[in-house]
């Protein structure tokens, strides 16, 4: 028997592969820090959400957002970034993500911009990392939290039922299958 979680096989009777409280998706954590400031308001957010976000976001910089980053706090940011403005270094652009939506913050959403960021190549915005605003990190010139780097978790695979389940599952496939043909 195996007691690998989500192997399929159980190490005990009744056991039960790990479930975690905040989702079984993929998800950004954000270090128990909320998005927003409220302390009754989320401190993750679904990495699916954020994708459909980003990929409506807009490719270049204009005001307000996306606006210019130069990562001077040093994140280990996967994106090589670029020159987009004369007489810089390598910038990048970033912009504000909202957990629980799906489209773009815009100026208009009526939507507060709150602590988090993606943070993506000029030209590139389906390539990106999420970071966030941390005052425990420390403050910035404008008096906001320093980004930090905010933290994937992959999403759990579905468990597999154990031996006996998955033969009664067949078993009924199979006498819904005869049925089917009388």
């Amino acid at each position: 028997m195996s007691s690998t979680p989500g192997s399929g096989d159980s190490a005990l009777p009744g056991y039960k592969p790990p479930h975690r409280t905040l989702t079984d998706s993929s998800y950004y954590s954000f270090n128990g820090n909320t998005w927003d400031g409220n302390p009754n308001s989320p401190s993750y957010a679904k990495a699916a959400e954020l994708r459909a976000q980003q990929g409506s976001a807009p490719r270049h910089q204009q005001a307000p957002y996306p606006s210019y980053f130069r990562n001077g706090e040093g994140l280990p940011l996967s994106t090589p970034g670029s020159k987009i403005r004369p007489g810089r270094g390598n910038e990048w652009l970033h912009h504000p993500l909202t957990p629980g939506r799906t489209t773009a913050w815009t100026p208009q959403s009526g939507v507060a911009r709150g602590a988090v960021r993606s943070v993506f190549t000029n030209g590139a915005p389906t390539q990106f990392d999420v970071m966030y605003h941390d005052r425990g990190a420390g403050t910035s010139v404008r008096g906001h939290g320093q980004f930090v780097m905010a933290n994937y978790h992959a999403a759990v695979p579905s468990p597999l039922p154990p031996p006996q389940q998955q033969q009664q599952q067949q078993q009924q496939q199979q006498q819904q299958q005869k049925q089917q043909k009388q």
